[in-house]
């Protein structure tokens, strides 16, 4: 059975938090292909983030949004060590399909909403 590969990222509310997780990105394997990014966000992440940032993080879902289809594997070298600015990497791994489902209930919540390709 192949595993589910993942990052989470998170926005931080100061410098030195590592972040609320408001989005994940997965695909199936170790490989991607431009259909095969899948990005999810929590229904409320616009509430985590605060106003200040809150264009700048719309614009970065709208951008990473057209970079998986453009060059989903760049992306995904992007988002793995984000640790300056407001948004972190927070985890980078590999799991079973059930454990990726907990794993996603745990960090976005029942109402995570997938985010349309571009």
């Amino acid at each position: 059975m192949t595993n589910v590969s993942y990052i989470i990222l998170g926005f931080a509310t100061d410098e030195n938090g590592p972040g609320q997780p408001f989005c994940v990105l997965s695909w199936l394997g170790n490989t991607v292909s431009s259909r095969g990014l899948d990005m999810r966000v929590s229904k409320n992440w616009q509430k985590m983030i605060v106003d200040r940032y809150s264009a700048y993080a719309s614009e970065l879902i709208e951008d990473w949004s057209k970079l998986r289809i453009d060059d989903p594997n760049a992306l995904i070298q992007m988002l793995k060590e984000l640790s300056v600015g407001p948004v972190r990497t927070l985890e980078v791994g590999s799991a079973s399909r059930a454990a990726f489902n907990d794993l996603l209930l745990k960090n976005l919540g029942r109402d995570a909403t997938s985010v349309p390709q571009e």
